[in-house]
Protein backbone atom coordinates (compact mmCIF):
# COMPACT_ATOMS: atom_id res chain seq x y z
CA UNK A 1 0.00 0.00 0.00
CA UNK A 2 2.78 2.17 0.85
CA UNK A 3 3.90 2.19 -3.13
CA UNK A 4 0.20 2.66 -4.48
CA UNK A 5 0.03 5.59 -1.71
CA UNK A 6 3.72 7.04 -3.12
CA UNK A 7 2.53 7.03 -7.05
CA UNK A 8 -1.13 8.12 -6.03
CA UNK A 9 0.52 11.61 -4.31
CA UNK A 10 2.47 12.00 -7.29
CA UNK A 11 0.58 11.49 -10.19
CA UNK A 12 -1.18 13.80 -12.14
CA UNK A 13 -5.24 13.22 -13.08
CA UNK A 14 -4.03 10.42 -16.27
CA UNK A 15 -2.06 8.83 -13.21
CA UNK A 16 1.54 10.05 -14.64
CA UNK A 17 4.22 10.44 -12.37
CA UNK A 18 7.35 12.14 -13.46
CA UNK A 19 10.78 10.98 -12.14
CA UNK A 20 14.49 11.09 -13.07
CA UNK A 21 15.99 8.12 -15.27
CA UNK A 22 18.65 6.78 -13.73
CA UNK A 23 20.27 5.52 -17.03
CA UNK A 24 19.70 8.70 -19.23
CA UNK A 25 19.49 11.39 -16.74
CA UNK A 26 16.07 12.96 -18.20
CA UNK A 27 13.15 13.67 -16.54
CA UNK A 28 10.48 10.99 -17.71
CA UNK A 29 6.47 10.34 -17.40
CA UNK A 30 5.59 6.91 -16.61
CA UNK A 31 2.99 5.11 -15.35
CA UNK A 32 3.04 2.28 -12.86
CA UNK A 33 3.18 -1.19 -14.44
CA UNK A 34 2.57 -3.78 -12.25
CA UNK A 35 0.06 -4.29 -9.20
CA UNK A 36 1.79 -6.67 -7.51
CA UNK A 37 5.58 -5.38 -7.04
CA UNK A 38 8.57 -7.86 -5.82
CA UNK A 39 9.48 -7.38 -1.68
CA UNK A 40 12.50 -7.96 -0.86
CA UNK A 41 13.72 -8.11 2.45
CA UNK A 42 16.96 -5.65 2.60
CA UNK A 43 18.44 -4.65 6.40
CA UNK A 44 17.92 -3.28 9.74
CA UNK A 45 14.06 -3.77 8.61
CA UNK A 46 14.43 -2.10 5.24
CA UNK A 47 12.83 -3.10 2.26
CA UNK A 48 13.53 -2.86 -1.69
CA UNK A 49 10.21 -2.77 -3.37
CA UNK A 50 10.39 -3.93 -7.14
CA UNK A 51 8.06 -3.24 -10.07
CA UNK A 52 8.01 -1.69 -13.27
CA UNK A 53 6.91 1.58 -15.00
CA UNK A 54 5.52 2.04 -18.21
CA UNK A 55 6.86 5.07 -19.73
CA UNK A 56 5.18 7.86 -22.27
CA UNK A 57 7.17 6.02 -25.21
CA UNK A 58 5.72 2.53 -24.10
CA UNK A 59 8.84 1.28 -23.08
CA UNK A 60 9.13 -0.57 -19.83
CA UNK A 61 11.08 0.04 -17.31
CA UNK A 62 13.02 -1.18 -13.42
CA UNK A 63 11.59 1.07 -10.64
CA UNK A 64 13.05 0.08 -7.13
CA UNK A 65 11.24 1.74 -3.85
CA UNK A 66 13.66 1.39 -0.86
CA UNK A 67 10.92 1.46 1.96
CA UNK A 68 11.89 1.84 5.76
CA UNK A 69 9.84 1.30 8.66
CA UNK A 70 8.45 4.36 10.12
CA UNK A 71 5.84 4.35 13.21
CA UNK A 72 3.41 1.24 12.68
CA UNK A 73 4.09 1.70 8.51
CA UNK A 74 6.63 2.31 5.92
CA UNK A 75 7.48 5.43 4.43
CA UNK A 76 9.49 5.36 0.84
CA UNK A 77 13.26 7.43 1.07
CA UNK A 78 15.11 6.36 -1.95
CA UNK A 79 14.16 6.09 -5.67
CA UNK A 80 15.93 3.79 -8.30
CA UNK A 81 14.59 4.47 -11.70
CA UNK A 82 16.07 2.29 -14.44
CA UNK A 83 19.24 1.37 -12.31
CA UNK A 84 19.01 -2.47 -10.95
CA UNK A 85 22.60 -3.25 -10.99
CA UNK A 86 23.14 -0.18 -8.37
CA UNK A 87 20.09 -2.44 -6.24
CA UNK A 88 21.97 -5.30 -7.19
CA UNK A 89 24.94 -4.29 -5.76
CA UNK A 90 23.25 -2.52 -2.67
CA UNK A 91 21.87 -5.86 -1.81
CA UNK A 92 25.83 -7.82 -2.28
CA UNK A 93 24.38 -9.75 -5.41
Amino acid sequence: MTLAQWVKDRADDSGKFYFVDRQTNDLVGGYSANVHPMIVPYKDGAIFVCSEVVTEKGDRITADFLTVPVGEGYKIVEVIMNNRPTVKKMMGM
